[in-house]
């Protein structure tokens, strides 16, 4: 997957201001599409969200779920999280 600058948005979070973290909306895409998932040391599985309710239970980080919040939020999209691993 390949991100253009122009799409993603900056957001330093303390305590760690040197880091940046991106949080991008991509393509519609198939699963297929995709390709095959390894696991690995950082990354146990992959999935999809489809609403804001839950979601401290399915993601790791707090800032991750924070964020996919705000892009429920944005789309006045509500509900239970409904996440399917892929």
């Amino acid at each position: 997957m390949t991100v253009r600058p122009g799409d993603a948005a900056r957001r330093e979070e303390a305590p760690r201001p040197n880091r940046v973290l991106l949080f991008s909306v991509a393509a519609e895409a198939t699963t297929a599409a995709l390709g095959p998932f390894t696991p690995d040391k950082e990354t146990s599985e992959r999935g999809l969200v489809f609403g804001p309710e839950g979601l401290d239970d399915v993601f790791a980080f707090n800032l991750h779920a924070e964020a996919a919040r705000r892009f429920f939020a944005a789309r006045g999209i509500a509900g239970a999280h409904g996440h399917v691993v892929l």
